[in-house]
């Protein structure tokens, strides 16, 4: 059956919203460090567009973030923060709503990997490779979350079909939209450079050398420059906050390696034996029959592979970035053992790995109590708040606080950074506090009378313990007012403890 891309789309989005809402995605904040602060930093791109940018963005961010310090501009490129700050123009500026735009991103993604299986490999293996990657763990667990991952999936996965469309048919609008795709990944990620290699390892195994004299071979390279070089050279903090000066050239170890391959064949499930067999199959069709859109495919998983071997800063959840190139070496695979010559065997197939995927599925651990404290916190005229805990919890609660605030309404401070200057990766540099009694002075000094304390011991970060022994030792300025879904305690100041709140 061939659906038009819209009737696609819809379906594809509906399935995949429905999976998110009833799979826990709206359960609350995830344990992922970078989710809270993704999702601030839209909310404050949509302030500022819905205020008609009344300041200059960099004074807007930086009393923004005075209020709700988990601003990432900066820190990662605008591109995500631009789209969610559009969204919740449109629709209500929530976690919510944010999720139904990464279903959108998901449901694109799988359009994508619909085009290519059918034809590809053959016309009913693209429903059902794209069905497998909605309903796959990684993906939902992905939908579930305010994060880059299913941008950059989208975003890199077409960028190489329109490379592909290049090398078969050279020209200056493949080659234009090639630049302008790997310029929108490089913007909403920096992890979109992996994108640079794509070109070369294709020009290598295709030994395409006459392309070198092209013209607009080289246009992407411009237009990539033009557009990324401006953020990244010139907009303070930019590029991990100018963490790239820290990125390190590691040596090659197999063991990292062999890694990558294995994280891949696991994030494949029951399809993992069909996916190695697909990418020998695909290997061979490049290097034997200089099959441009398996070379080009095979690039994109190499350069991931060689960005995790030498670049310090990469996570494995980048990794899933190769996974629609998965996919489709499955269905390449499926093609030879005959699961696409007959409609029962396709369904068959289907069943069988959706199955398996729902088996396997397991929701985000959330974090409980975030919503509930805020609106506690709301309840009351705007305060400065002190909020001790782990990463996620602060941001969790940040969040929620902004959320409920007439913006900008309340002023939170975070313990750890409140009392120490922490490196990027976490590492205390200096302390401008150490003792309980200048605890005590810095909370009077900035006005807070409320402390939010993360009853949950795990990854507590550096202040907490301080804010701890603070309050036992002033036990006398501050009462316990309630405990949150057994996560958090909230103190307020006794009305004569702390003279001059904001």
């Amino acid at each position: 059956m061939r659906l038009s891309f819209l009737a696609q789309f819809a379906l594809f989005w509906a399935v995949a919203v429905g999976l998110v809402f009833l799979g826990g995605g709206t359960g609350g904040w995830s344990l992922e460090e970078d989710e809270a602060s993704h999702f601030l930093t839209g909310l404050m791109v949509r302030d500022y567009l819905a205020a008609l940018c009344p300041w200059p963005p960099l004074e807007f961010a930086t009393e923004y973030h005075a209020h709700y310090p988990r601003i990432g501009m900066g820190h990662w490129p605008p591109v995500f923060y631009a789209l969610q700050g559009a969204w919740m123009l449109i629709f209500p500026a929530s976690r919510e709503s944010i999720l139904v735009l990464q279903a959108a991103f998901s449901a694109l993604i799988a359009v994508g990997i619909s085009f290519a299986a059918a034809r590809w490999v053959a016309p009913a293996a693209g429903l059902a490779m794209a069905i497998l990657w909605i309903v796959a763990p990684l993906p939902r667990h992905h939908g579930g979350l305010v994060m880059t991952e299913l941008l950059m999936i989208l975003l890199t996965g077409a960028a190489v079909l329109v490379y592909a469309r290049y090398l078969e048919a050279p020209g200056t609008m493949p080659a234009v939209l090639f630049g302008l795709l790997a310029a929108a990944a490089l913007l909403a990620k920096g992890t979109g450079a992996v994108l640079a290699l794509v070109p070369v390892l294709s020009v290598l195994v295709l030994r395409r050398w006459e392309i070198l004299r092209r013209l607009d071979f080289w246009i992407p390279a411009v237009v990539v420059a033009l557009l990324c070089a401006p953020w990244y050279f010139l907009v303070p903090g930019a590029a991990h906050e100018r963490s790239g000066m820290q990125v390190l050239m590691l040596p090659v170890s197999e063991p990292r390696f062999y890694w990558v391959l294995v994280q891949w064949l696991r994030m494949s499930g029951l399809a993992a034996p069909l996916v190695a067999m697909g990418l020998g199959l695909s290997a061979i069709r490049a290097f034997r029959t200089r099959d441009v859109r398996w070379t080009v495919c095979l690039a994109l998983l190499v350069s991931i592979v060689l960005f995790r071997q030498f670049v310090l800063m990469w996570s494995p959840r980048h990794l899933v970035t190769g996974m629609p190139v998965l996919l489709l070496a499955a269905a390449l695979a499926a093609e030879r053992f005959g699961l696409w010559r007959n409609r029962l065997s396709t369904i068959a197939f289907t069943a069988v790995c959706i199955a398996f995927s729902f088996w396997q599925y397991k929701p985000p651990i959330r974090i409980r109590g975030a919503a509930e404290t805020a609106a506690a916190l709301a309840a009351r005229p705007a305060t400065a708040v002190l909020i001790a805990g782990s990463t996620a919890s602060e941001g969790a609660l940040i969040c929620e606080i902004a959320l409920r605030d007439q913006r900008p309404g309340h002023t939170v401070l975070r313990a750890g950074k409140a009392f120490y200057q922490l490196s990027f990766f976490g590492e205390i540099l200096s302390r401008s506090v150490t003792e309980p009694d200048e605890v005590r002075k810095l909370l009077q000094s900035r006005g807070v009378s409320v402390i939010i304390e993360d009853l949950d011991p795990r990854e507590r970060l550096p202040g907490w313990d301080l804010v701890r022994q603070t309050l036992e030792t002033y036990s006398g300025e501050w009462e316990a007012a309630r405990v949150f879904e057994t996560r958090f305690r909230m103190w307020r100041a006794r009305p004569s403890a702390n003279p001059s709140p904001l």
